[in-house]
Formats: C-alpha cells, sequence, structure tokens
C-alpha cells in the first residue's frame, strides 16, 4: 500500500486481504462510487479487497432494488463474517457517523488487526494512531 503504511506482516503472515468499511445509510446510492473508487485503489496496490457492497449486491442497480427487503442489521451480520476473515480494515471518510462501521471497527480492533484511513482526495491509506 502505500509508505504512511506496513502491510508486510500480520500475524506472521503477509497481509493480503483488506475489508472496506464506511457509511452507506443516508448517502447517495449507499455511497457505492466511496466504496468503488477504495476497493481499486486497494487492487491499484497490489492488495484484494473485500467490499461489502459486492458481498450482497451484484452491481449499483440491483442494490438500489434490493436493499430495502432487509434491515442494517441483516447486513451487517453478512458482512462481519467477511471481515473476520481479512488482515486488516480501511475506513472511508464519514466512518463515525456509521453505526455498522462502528461495529465493524470494534470488531477489527479485538482481533487486533491494523486500522487504515482512506484519504478520499489523495487516494491512499493512513495508519490509524492508537
Amino acid at each position: 500500500m502505500d509508505e504512511t503504511i506496513d502491510v508486510s506482516n500480520f500475524g506472521g503472515r503477509e497481509m493480503t486481504t483488506l475489508y472496506i468499511a464506511g457509511p452507506m445509510t443516508g448517502c447517495e446510492d449507499m455511497n457505492w462510487d466511496m466504496f468503488a473508487e477504495c476497493e481499486k485503489a486497494i487492487k491499484e496496490k497490489g492488495y484484494e479487497a473485500v467490499n461489502p457492497h459486492k458481498i450482497n449486491f451484484k452491481d449499483k442497480e440491483d442494490m438500489a432494488n434490493q436493499h430495502r427487503f432487509y434491515t442494517p442489521e441483516y447486513y451487517l451480520r453478512r458482512d462481519i463474517r467477511f471481515l473476520i476473515d481479512c488482515d486488516g480494515l480501511i475506513l472511508l471518510p464519514g466512518w463515525f457517523e456509521s453505526d455498522g462501521t462502528s461495529s465493524e471497527l470494534f470488531i477489527a480492533r479485538r482481533l487486533k488487526m491494523p486500522v487504515y484511513f482512506y484519504d478520499h482526495e489523495t487516494m491512499t491509506f493512513y495508519k490509524e494512531d492508537k
């Protein structure tokens, strides 16, 4: 990833997969474009990305038609199953306004995953200061 973060070692193995977390509810198109942009930036740096939109929907149109049929808790339960298999967490701008993202962050910290912030302006990632 960026030189501002070290993703070379996590739990004695190389870090390869990062989970993207951020606000959806109340955002235009559930923040689809920001998640997609971050996913692209992660992949361009040679890592795998888990985009929760793509866990639950085929594409943006499918999301627009289907997301209202289930509760946020339903999606969070599905997404957490993927999060726990990842090596780190990337937080999108506005993450602190999302109850779901706060839950994902809590789990990532309990699992001692490294946490990074995505800077939309520069398309870079910065490690969380503890």
